[in-house]
């Protein structure tokens, strides 16, 4: 069975994370929220921070973080495969000692894990603060993402916003996405928020659940099992990788 032929809202098993450099590995659980293959982490897996600042920055930056995505520690952790995944994107960019710790999102995603996500080109509207250098609304290539506001289903103050992304229905509800979204509030230091009812500003600096979310490739291969009496699949990773050995291996007898 292939992961493109599962109903909307399947929940699968694929790759793994670490909490901080001290912890267990876990497998990562995500629900499938549209014909497409997005596919969003189940809440309550992952607690970050969106940004952090220190001097050199506007008063509310340094006290509360920088709203705008691209710049943020999430948009850099989450994408990052390195164990130390700070790198400054501008002036006064820092990071938590605490959020340093943990080795970046797809540190222990297997190599063939990832060939398996594919890239996703969004639309991120620059926030106040951000418009005068970036413009109105900024273009990137991500392999993940978290939600925003707009694919939640929030309408926006402007069209920019409404251009974050079409809404996806599964996304309001509270069992698959809540916690933070990517999209600026109306000053350089807040971000829209979804809690368990509605969404709201918030700091860019607080703790909150993070939901990433990821193209799975319709082809990988998945196995059903259980978990507590609810269906569940696996990404069967280790059949396509033998699949693949198995055929350069063909290549070679025929080759040599």
């Amino acid at each position: 069975m292939k992961y493109g032929d599962l109903p909307i809202g399947s929940k699968i098993l694929f790759g793994r994370y670490r909490e901080n450099d001290r912890g267990q590995e876990k497998e990562l659980k995500w629900t499938k929220v549209t014909d497409d293959c997005r596919t969003v982490l189940v809440p309550r897996q992952i607690v970050a921070v969106f940004d952090h600042c220190e001097r050199g920055v506007n008063q509310d930056r340094m006290n509360h973080g920088y709203n705008f995505y691209p710049y943020s520690n999430i948009d850099q952790y989450l994408n990052s495969r390195n164990y130390e995944w700070f790198v400054p994107k501008h002036s006064g960019d820092t990071v938590y000692y605490h959020e340093a710790r943990r080795p970046g999102f797809l540190h222990f995603f297997m190599p063939e894990e990832i060939k398996q996500i594919a890239i996703q080109h969004i639309t991120v509207a620059s926030p106040k603060g951000s418009k005068k250098e970036f413009g109105e609304k900024t273009e990137i290539d991500r392999l993940v993402t978290i939600p925003s506001a707009s694919q939640f289903g929030w309408g926006g103050v402007n069209d920019i916003q409404r251009e974050e992304g079409e809404r996806i229905d599964l996304l309001s509800d509270s069992t698959v996405f809540h916690g933070v979204t990517r999209t600026g509030s109306t000053d350089s230091c807040h971000i829209l928020a979804r809690d368990w009812r509605s969404l709201r500003p918030q700091f860019c600096s607080g703790y909150d659940t993070v939901c990433p979310m990821i193209i799975l490739s319709p082809n990988v291969e998945v196995v059903q099992t259980a978990e507590n009496g609810m269906t569940l699949y696996v990404a069967d990773i280790k059949s396509e990788i033998e699949k693949r050995l198995a055929s350069r291996s063909f290549v070679d007898l025929v080759l040599n």
